[in-house]
């Protein structure tokens, strides 16, 4: 990435999953964290943390109760914290 350039929140999300999973698979916007990813409590907790770190907010982990793909981690912060867009928010 070029100094300058906006990841998208959906390549952000991508790029925290796939570096805080273990498995060794493709990760898409469809990809189910516990099934294809074995994510259990402290991956998602890896992953909250990191979200946080990257988009300086705080998340309540109990809004993960309902997340299943990684599309519904993009979902939960465009509709619950208001990201849109890039990285930033904007």
């Amino acid at each position: 990435m070029n100094k300058g350039e906006i990841m998208s929140i959906e390549d952000t999300v991508l790029r925290i999953v796939n570096q805080n999973s273990e498995v060794n698979s493709v990760i898409t916007l469809q990809t189910d964290l516990r099934k294809d990813l074995n994510v259990d409590s402290f991956g998602t907790v890896m992953i909250i943390n990191a979200i946080e770190d990257e988009f300086k907010m705080t998340v309540d982990e109990r809004d993960f109760n309902e997340v299943v793909t990684v599309s519904d981690i993009i979902g939960l912060l465009e509709t619950k914290y208001g990201k849109k867009g890039d990285a930033d928010g904007s």
